[in-house]
């Protein structure tokens, strides 16, 4: 990992709280994600430092997402009513499982996490050369 990853894993290891060392590795991969994810969005070759934090939320979004994929699956496969079925953060919302949408995917794609932080990155993106 380069120095700016190292320090973006710091971070997202800040956001999540309560990990632990089992974690390193998968929070390790989902800091790689957001990071290329960045890089190909911008068409640059390196993550640019004003998008550090952005690269953490991401990996963090990730990792939450992950931990509530697992927890779905260990319910056969749907959430149960009551439960957080999804979080957006920048609009603060927070929506539960009812009996209805219990069988919904709880899950958030790389890509459509990267649409959530287009107008951040748009600032360092740059026209793609051939």
């Amino acid at each position: 990992m380069t120095n700016l990853a190292v320090e973006v894993f710091a971070d997202v290891k800040t956001l999540l709280k309560n990990t632990n060392a089992d974690d390193d590795r998968l929070i390790e991969l989902f800091v790689e994600t957001a990071i290329q994810g960045i890089v190909n969005y911008c068409n640059v070759r390196e993550l640019p430092r004003e998008l550090m934090h952005t690269a953490a939320q991401m990996a963090a979004t990730l990792f939450k997402n992950e931990r509530v994929a697992a927890a779905v699956a260990e319910q056969g496969g749907t959430a149960a009513a009551g439960q957080i079925s999804s979080i957006t953060e920048d609009g603060r919302t927070v929506t539960f499982a009812t009996d209805r949408t219990a069988a919904a995917s709880v899950t958030i794609t790389a890509e459509s996490l990267l649409r959530r932080y287009e107008k951040e990155m748009n600032r360092y993106r740059r026209p793609y050369r051939t």
